[in-house]
């Protein structure tokens, strides 16, 4: 699996769980529309700081698939890589699912 379409993958889960969880939904949808999108940003980054922690730094030791990602200066180029998919995914989900 490449990191892009991990990463699309992840932003759409992102937005489903934002739209569906019960707790989240009813907290997310409250909010007015630029609270929304500053949430959503933050979380977005969140995730991908995580996944590109994950895959360089950790290097989990279960046997789980990994992603192909380059860790040091060309690495910057592929957290950015990272976080437009999850933009591109959760974002191009986002109009199909929205009330």
């Amino acid at each position: 699996m490449t990191v892009e379409i991990f990463s699309v993958f992840v932003g759409m889960v992102i937005s489903f769980v934002f739209r569906f969880a019960p707790i989240l939904k009813e907290k997310y949808y409250m909010l007015p529309d630029k609270v929304q999108q500053l949430v959503m940003a933050v979380v977005l980054v969140v995730v991908a700081i995580v996944v590109y922690a994950l895959e360089c730094l950790l290097n989990p030791p279960i046997d789980v698939p990994t992603i192909a990602l380059v860790c040091g200066k060309d690495g910057i180029r592929q957290f950015i890589v990272i976080l437009v998919s999850m933009i591109v995914g959760n974002q191009s989900l986002y109009p199909l699912i929205k009330e």
